[in-house]
């Protein structure tokens, strides 16, 4: 007599299969929801997320019995150091990690924030990081310390992206609220506002001559401002569902677009024109990064794979199978040579683009890493499920 449904929205709802109404919105996951389960009673609902985070629900009131949250969740962001030496991710369990490249050893973590980190960027000078997640907050921490240097309010939802202009003046930031926010970067003082459209943003790039930024949201296109006046320049029309991923080529003259219509794009900014189309097995792209010379796209998404594509030819140079879940982040490393990769499954890899190899792969630790309560008894086949997951229970 009841349905219950998950959502990219972050809630579960659960629906009298006679009237067609909706009983109960069950909210509280901060990441999209990817299971769902009934009991055997049919009085308790459990949801889990990305992020490691699994909620039991009692139907009967649409209340939260209980939550059980992981420690290390999918990496949404990864930025390389101009040394190529350091790594830096971002990642739904509320942590920015530097990671040495050569040892795979983790530096430092900061986990100030109390938000998953879906948005991560170094300022130029390498010193402060701006941060971004689920809180509606924009974060500058000094990298020394760990600490924050400015909280920058303002979003009325979830930020998506975060992009410092090249001189390091000005923070950039896109959310779901549709809204494109540049921040002053010594004052913390938001200097302007872009209304992009009524959906919900979904990415942003700042172009090297400062001048310009590239955002794309849920209304399938993708726009081109100028930073000072915000006046949009060009509006470029041809995917046929959300571009997710967005990255201008070395040069400026070429702007590459991942969309869960199944292809990549490669667009003339200035005239709109969709120069090359990439199109995928069947699956959904989501992420996309330059290599340093120009001449090499690498595109991530649905199928767990990173793809290198030959710009000029538009061939498949390569697909490096490895990853578990879903591809959500990519970066080359200053000399081109390396791709590091980020992932739903919870992993960095690091891979030797010229040997076709992963010769790394990061993997954050958990508290409830090494756990073992094999032989605990009393527990449910949900709950030993739920631990499972967590990293508390080994079967």
């Amino acid at each position: 007599q009841m349905l219950a449904s998950a959502s990219h929205d972050l809630n579960a709802k659960i629906w009298d299969t006679a009237t067609g109404k909706c009983l109960h919105t069950l909210s509280g996951h901060q990441n999209w929801l990817w299971s769902i389960a009934w009991s055997k009673c049919d009085r308790t609902l459990v949801t889990g997320s990305q992020g490691q985070m699994v909620k039991f629900w009692d139907v009967s009131t649409g209340r939260c019995l209980q939550t059980l949250q992981g420690y290390v969740g999918s990496i949404w962001s990864l930025v390389w150091s101009k040394d190529g030496k350091t790594l830096y991710s971002g990642s739904g369990d509320h942590s920015l990690r530097q990671w040495q490249v050569a040892t795979g050893e983790c530096l430092s973590n900061i986990r100030g924030s109390r938000e998953s980190v879906w948005a991560i960027a170094p300022s130029p000078d390498g010193e402060t990081f701006a941060s971004g997640g689920v809180s509606k907050t924009v974060w500058i921490w000094d990298m020394s310390t760990g600490q924050p240097c400015h909280t920058l309010s303002g979003h009325q939802g979830s930020i998506w992206r975060t992009y410092w202009s090249p001189d390091g003046q000005t923070l950039a930031s896109v959310s779901n609220d549709s809204t494109i926010r540049l921040w002053s970067t010594t004052t913390g003082q938001c200097l302007k506002i872009i209304q992009e459209s009524d959906r919900w943003i979904t990415s942003l790039t700042w172009c090297g001559d400062g001048q310009r930024l590239a955002s794309s949201s849920l209304n399938r296109t993708i726009k081109i401002w100028h930073t000072q006046t915000g006046e949009c320049l060009k509006t470029l029309v041809g995917h046929q569902d959300a571009a997710f991923g967005l990255a201008w080529s070395p040069n400026e003259k070429m702007l590459a677009s991942a969309s869960f219509d199944r292809t990549v794009k490669i667009w003339h900014p200035e005239t709109g024109e969709c120069l090359k189309t990439f199109v995928g097995n069947n699956n959904v792209f989501y992420c996309v990064a330059w290599s340093p010379n120009g001449k090499m796209l690498a595109s991530g998404g649905s199928d767990k794979a990173v793809r290198i594509w030959d710009i000029e030819t538009g061939n498949c140079l390569q697909t490096l199978l490895g990853h578990t879940n879903w591809v959500y982040s990519l970066a080359w490393s200053p000399d081109g040579n390396l791709v590091a990769s980020g992932s739903g499954d919870r992993t960095i890899r690091l891979w030797n683009i010229k040997t076709n190899e992963c010769f790394n792969v990061l993997i954050p630790e958990r508290p409830y890493e090494g756990t073992n309560i094999n032989g605990v008894k009393g527990l449910t086949l949900a709950q030993a499920s739920a631990l499972k997951v967590l990293g508390a229970y080994k079967t």
